[in-house]
């Protein structure tokens, strides 16, 4: 009852002026979500609750456990060391042989001086999502191959080429006002890396969401949490173990 599949005449009522072929799936429950804000609102959130955050600062770590982590200012202690840091996880301490793979990604903001006729965000050649009423992000980039970690040329035209595609009068009256790029963590299987390391006691890594981070974190992070606390068994497809330096 919350996914259903629509035929192109169906699709086109919901979308005017969207390019459509057979029809599509509808799921009326969806979200978007708008990540910077999302981000400062969880920040804040586990701040009130007592969780320190110390950003962009230089640091070690000791050898074992309990842990100690320096920064120039202070030194903190820790049971549990757990490493959450998507495709930077591979070049930190303890985890050089993690097998994973840097995909740069990039999108576009857009602002419309005719908004659309709908609200709805898009899946089709990438997405389409709206911010406000007149502004637009439009994405991703999948690229396996690059020399940078910023935004590009290439990637516009890239980009406003495809949505071309999907809603033509989008980025024909529309600005391009911003541009968006980061780095993703994709593993051989395309599913996280979870678990303990096999030679430091009270290590953890959690990784490899890729661009499905939004989607899985909460659940992963509970059944990551169950792990540590309780030890309940991860799911067998997303555990450190299938790799083999990582076995015990």
């Amino acid at each position: 009852g919350w996914i259903d599949w629509l035929d192109e005449q169906q699709v086109q009522a919901l979308h005017p002026g969207i390019t459509c072929v057979n029809g599509g799936v509808w799921i009326p429950v969806g979200l978007t979500v708008n990540m910077g804000e999302y981000v400062k609102a969880t920040s804040a959130y586990l701040q009130e609750r007592g969780v320190e955050f110390f950003t962009a600062a230089e640091y070690s770590i000791s050898e074992d456990a309990p842990w100690s982590i320096s920064t120039i200012d202070e030194t903190i202690g820790a049971h549990h060391l757990i490493f959450t840091a998507g495709i930077w996880t591979k070049y930190a301490k303890f985890w050089g042989d993690l097998p994973m793979a840097a995909v740069k990604g990039q999108t576009l903001l857009l602002q419309s001086d005719r908004p659309l006729a709908f609200t709805h965000a898009v899946s089709a050649l990438g997405y389409i999502g709206s911010t406000t009423k007149n502004m637009y992000v439009i994405g991703s980039t999948y690229e396996h191959k690059f020399e940078h970690s910023t935004t590009d040329e290439a990637a516009k035209e890239y980009l406003l080429e495809r949505s071309d595609r999907v809603i033509p009068a989008l980025a024909k009256n529309s600005n391009v006002i911003g541009q968006w790029a980061s780095i993703r963590a994709s593993t051989p299987n395309r599913k996280p890396i979870m678990g303990a390391h096999p030679h430091k006691e009270n290590c953890f890594v959690f990784t490899g969401l890729g661009s499905k981070g939004l989607l899985h974190s909460a659940h992963l992070s509970e059944q990551m949490a169950a792990f540590i606390q309780h030890n309940t068994p991860l799911p067998e497809e997303m555990r450190i173990e299938r790799f083999k330096k990582f076995r015990t």
